[in-house]
């Protein structure tokens, strides 16, 4: 069928070169795309439920819209003409309320498995899909498209929209439009040879109709010839139901858009999220819409993973066979259909229970599995795929209940409450499973018209330990108007099947919006319900979104059946509205005088129900316009339209509202001359003179101007004048304005009027100055004072002044009066300060300037010093060098210098740096000597000066004071003074020896001399009075001397001459004493006759001599006897 490069052969023909081309390889040719991903199709209602966990089934009813001219049962769609299916038969019911150009019908029926009555099942979702193939070329591929036939002799034209489509349930007197949003499914305009695909859910719809015949009309379709591939289009309805008689199923929804064009490639589509049975043979059930597969091209497979291997099964029903599965065949479980044909001319709708003899396709607790589909040569669309496996699903079971009204406690409806009054509810929660539940959750969704009660919901747990988390919180984001969720923890297997394990308890207030309650509609039932949800604890099967009940159906024909209905309170709000919404309106208008010729929807949304939709009439049907964000209301100048809020969730509420529009009148934006904003001035003259009322201008008398905004206070209106107010900062701005007629007050337009305020020319000029680095001061005592702004000096008040950088951080800018400031004790050198004037009124509007700073060292002098010191001791000659030096004029600080030691000519006369004293140390020969020294500023190490401290050191007085020395014996000598040095001093303290020299200088007798310090009178000096002077001599100055003199007394030895006897011979004489000396004692000693000197005094004979050289005693020959005496 599809082959667009053999629009002319014929279908054989067609086919023959398709296999050809496949038979060579030529696969590039042919390809699958896939357009739109599959995934899970979710209803609106339980938006987060991917996989529907019911017991139940789903059911697929459809047909096609177009069929051949010439029908066959085996004939293809392409290069053959195509007319309208149109069973309504062209009653005027259709789309833009003409006549429908297209219909086809189909019976919705449910199962009767194990005795259900199929009235008695409760729909969980229905999902209505169309498809078709309008266009042979990109020219014709637009969504929308008119189409022009002639009905009973009348002509009528309809823009077809592929996005919407009419539908009639059963019973129903009239179509609905049904709109597929912008990405439900796919409209191509250059691809996938042009096959569209639409959705919408149409749950409530079919909730409310029930089963019986379903009519779809007016798909946007084309009749005639289609090419190549021709033209097709139908429709197929997908639901969802439940009923308690029937076994549990894991039904799962995909939709997408896969375009094949003959691709013998399989494509992959996973399939996962279904939990299967624990035991015994596994169910499986396939429903699958398609379009363009033909009834005459071959080659096109779908299959299904055989379990636990590579291995695939291919697919058929009883309406296809395996090489050929989309072949134009609805197979709907013999449902009626009108037309009811075999060849449906490229629509595919099946549903099939597929062969698992042995679980050998899908197995026990199997969660996951994969399709894939191909086509030999035919080209196709899939865009819906439906599948049920038996399953096992945990059963726990929640049951609301309604207990006080207003305080007062209820047993059954029918209820009744007023606005304002609160409603009591329970949840009895039981497991009627087989296993514990894990991650239970309860979520109960506030109606729109209620409100949760703050800190009302509670829950009681009847079974140890409680569950964890149990906690109870309201979620004002979960839901239109929030949720109350019990995220309660682990549900476990009772006692008893009946046994309830927990209890929540809470409350919800009536509504008292007087938009609600004044429309009898909306405000006169509250319902309420809520889910359940969790995951098995022993299988993990999860489920989700389980709805609460009321109980079950006790009499008619659905006893037993669960009552899932939400609960109903009706509100009484008659008293309430007349006493409280007299003021408010029942139509609501919203006035709109602007240009344009739409009011968004975002303008009246907050005034209308979280979630309302918007229409332009109620009830809503084929004729019905909906109004959103992309398609705003209309509005015409000068009328006044009804439109229609619907809330979400309202069964049947509407709120009809009007939208006004007044005559044209438009401000249209100014743009305003350059003002310079420190000095002000008017911007733009006269407002009023582009603006037209009515298509003319206006006048000043036909209006009210005012003000609207302005973006800065300092621009505003003067009259019809934007004026800038002096001191007002640079910038774009905008001052709004709005007109209003005189004789229509909300008769107004609004206009922007842009105002370019500039900033006056900032001028900062560079400045010098001069200052002393150690006391500081100020350099520059204003850099304002040659600075302008808008041509005049500057003054601070006008500017923000600012230091941008300085190379030495001591030059510094004071903020507050804009002098420029050298901190005392700043270095010497040539300093540059940068600074910035920025305009106050305009902080960007900035200029920099840069101060040249010169900074002066001090004047630094040294004055020579004198002084002197005793160079025997040393001392401090001078105590302080600095005394009288100078440092600018001050007497010098040692912390203000550093001194130094330049040179010396004595190494013992030294300066002490650490307090500028000359010291000269002990033991300095005296003398005159010179030291130089150096100061030198800190501040400034290089500004130094040089002087001269000359030191005098002295000899120390040195005194040799004159001794007496002791006798000594002069025959035997000795020591007459020991240590001459005893009472010399030297600098007023006594000499000691290694100060001095000490030198002989003269004696009065040789025998006295100087032996060391000592005086000595050598053995043998005559006894006398003797004197010895010696010289005393300073070591360190040895001219430094002085002498003394030192008496000696030299005393005789001890002499003592005894008498002697003798006898001689007078005759003959002879020696009568041998030696006078021999008994004589000299210093006790016997006398020598060489010690002494002999000599005879006397004799009383002369003949009797002493011979002194002997000291013989002799008597001389002839000397009469006698005695005689020699003395």
């Amino acid at each position: 069928m599809k082959n667009n490069y053999m629009t002319y052969k014929s279908n054989k023909t067609h086919f023959l070169l398709l296999q050809l081309i496949l038979f060579f390889g030529s696969l590039s040719l042919l390809n699958a795309q896939v357009y739109v991903p599959f995934s899970q199709r979710t209803s609106s209602y339980t938006p987060t439920q991917t996989v529907y966990n019911v017991k139940g089934d789903f059911t697929m009813i459809g047909n096609t819209n177009l069929t051949l001219q010439n029908y066959g049962n085996t004939t293809n769609n392409n290069s053959n003409t195509m007319v309208y299916v149109d069973v309504d038969g062209n009653s005027p019911i259709g789309l833009g309320g003409s006549p429908t150009f297209n219909s086809s019908s189909a019976n919705l029926t449910f199962s009767t498995e194990n005795g259900a009555i199929p009235s008695c099942s409760r729909i969980v979702f229905a999902g209505l899909y169309w498809t078709g193939r309008a266009s042979q070329s990109s020219s014709g591929t637009s969504n929308t498209f008119n189409v022009t036939r002639t009905i009973n002799g009348t002509s009528y034209t309809k823009q077809f929209d592929k996005r919407k489509v009419m539908l009639r349930g059963p019973g129903a007197s009239s179509y609905t439009m049904m709109t597929a949003t912008a990405n439900n499914i796919y409209y191509p305009t250059n691809t996938s040879d042009y096959i569209y695909s639409g959705y919408t859910e149409i749950t409530d719809y079919v909730r409310q109709n029930g089963l019986g015949t379903y009519t779809v009309a007016d798909i946007a379709l084309r009749d005639g010839n289609g090419g190549g591939t021709g033209y097709s289009g139908g429709w197929g309805i997908v639901v969802v139901y439940e009923n308690s008689k029937m076994k549990y199923r894991d039904i799962t929804v995909f939709d997408g858009h896969a375009y094949i064009n003959g691709s013998s490639t399989p494509n992959n589509l996973p399939v996962s999220g279904f939990n299967t049975v624990q035991t015994g043979n596994v169910g499986i059930k396939l429903g699958l819409m398609a379009s363009e597969g033909d009834v005459g091209l071959t080659g096109d497979f779908f299959r299904i993973q055989n379990l636990n291997t590579t291995n695939y099964t291919n697919l058929s029903h009883s309406g296809n066979t395996a090489n050929n599965f989309f072949n134009s065949s609805i197979v709907t479980g013999g449902n009626t259909r009108n037309p009811n044909l075999q060849n449906n001319t490229g629509i595919d709708i099946s549903m099939f229970t597929l062969n698992n003899t042995n679980n050998s396709i899908i197995g026990n607790n199997q969660t996951s599995t994969n399709f894939q589909y191909g086509s030999g040569g035919d080209v196709y669309a899939i865009f819906n795929i439906t599948m049920a496996v038996d399953a096992y699903i945990p059963e726990p079971e929640g049951l609301l209940t309604v207990t006080q009204l207003n305080g007062v406690n209820v047993s059954a409806a029918p209820y009744t409450i007023q606005p304002g009054q609160d409603m009591t509810f329970t949840v009895d929660i039981r497991n009627q499973g087989t296993e514990a539940i894990n991650n239970a959750k309860i979520v109960i969704p506030v109606p729109y018209n209620a409100t949760y009660v703050p800190n009302t919901a509670s829950g009681s747990v009847f079974f140890t330990p409680l569950p964890t988390p149990n906690a109870i919180t309201f979620n004002p984001t979960l839901g239109a108007t929030g949720s109350i969720v019990w995220d309660f923890g682990r549900l476990p297997m009772p006692t008893t099947p009946n046994q309830v394990l927990a209890r929540l308890t809470f409350k919800l207030r009536a509504t008292t919006d007087c938009t609600i309650l004044n429309n009898s509609a909306c405000g006169n039932a509250i319902l309420v319900n809520g889910t359940l949800s969790g995951t098995g604890a022993i299988t993990g099967v999860v489920f989700n979104n389980r709805p609460l009940i009321q109980g079950f159906t006790n009499n008619g024909t659905c006893v037993g059946e669960p009552i899932a209905q939400s609960i109903s309170i009706g509100i009484n709000g008659t008293n309430y509205v007349n006493a409280n919404c007299q003021g408010v309106p029942a139509i609501r208008n919203f006035a709109y005088c602007g240009s344009g010729n739409t009011v968004p929807v975002t303008d009246v949304v907050s005034s209308f129900p979280v979630g309302s939709s918007f229409y332009n009439e109620f009830p809503v049907d084929s004729n019905t316009i909906e109004y959103t964000n992309a398609n705003p209301f209309p509005i015409t100048p000068g009328s006044t339209t009804t439109y229609y809020a619907v809330p979400a969730g309202g069964s049947g509420c509407f709120i009809p509202f009007t939208i006004s529009r007044c005559n044209k009148i438009i401000a249209n934006d100014d743009a305003g001359s350059s003002v310079v904003g420190a000095v002000g001035g008017t911007s733009f003259t006269n407002v009023l003179i582009n603006d037209t009322l009515n298509g003319n201008p206006i006048t000043a008398s036909q209006v009210v101007i005012s003000q609207i905004s302005t973006s800065n206070a300092g621009v505003t209106l003067s009259g019809n004048n934007v004026v800038v107010a002096p001191g007002t900062p640079a910038g774009n701005y905008t001052l709004v304005y709005q007109i209003c007629e005189v004789s229509n007050p909300t008769n107004c337009d609004t206009a922007t009027v842009t105002v370019p305020v500039s900033a006056a020319i900032i001028n900062a000029v560079d400045d010098s100055g001069t200052v002393n680095g150690a006391t500081g001061g100020t350099a520059v005592p204003n850099v304002l004072v040659n600075d302008t702004l808008n041509g005049q000096p500057v003054v601070l008040a006008q500017v923000n002044l600012t230091q941008v950088s300085t190379s030495n951080p001591s030059v510094t800018l004071n903020l507050t009066n804009g002098s420029v400031n050298v901190a005392p004790g700043t270095p010497a050198g040539t300093y540059t300060l940068v600074y910035q004037i920025c305009e106050k009124l305009n902080p960007s509007n900035c200029d920099t300037a840069t101060v040249t700073v010169t900074v002066n060292p001090s004047p630094i002098v040294a004055n020579d010093d004198s002084g002197s010191a005793n160079g025997l001791t040393g001392g401090t000659a001078v105590p302080n060098v600095l005394v009288n030096d100078t440092l600018n004029g001050q007497p010098v600080v040692l912390a203000q210098v550093n001194l130094t030691q330049v040179s010396t000519s004595n190494p013992n006369v030294t300066l002490n740096l650490t307090n500028g004293s000359v010291n000269v140390a002990p033991g300095t020969p005296a003398g005159t000597y010179t030291l130089v020294y150096q100061i030198c500023e800190k501040l400034n190490p290089n500004n130094c000066d040089t002087a001269t401290v000359t030191v005098t050191v002295a000899a120390p007085i040195i005194v040799a004071n004159d001794d007496a020395g002791t006798p000594v014996n002069g025959f035997a000598g000795g020591t007459s003074f020991t240590n001459v040095l005893v009472n010399d001093t030297l600098n007023g303290q006594p000499v000691v020896a290694s100060q001095v020299n000490t030198t002989f200088v003269s004696s009065t007798n040789p025998g006295v001399t100087l032996s060391g310090t000592n005086v000595v009178v050598a053995a043998g000096t005559p006894a006398g009075n003797y004197t010895l002077v010696y010289q005393i001599c300073e070591i360190l100055n040895p001219t430094n001397c002085d002498t003394a003199t030192v008496t000696v007394t030299v005393n005789a030895a001890p002499i003592v001459a005894n008498d002697d006897n003798g006898s001689a011979n007078g005759y003959t004489g002879g020696t009568a004493v041998p030696n006078v000396l021999v008994n004589d004692t000299l210093n006790g000693q016997p006398v020598t006759l060489a010690q002494v000197n002999l000599t005879q005094v006397s004799t009383s004979n002369p003949n009797v001599t002493l011979d002194p050289t002997t000291g013989a005693v002799n008597v001389a020959a002839g000397t009469p006897a006698g005695t005689y005496t020699l003395v």
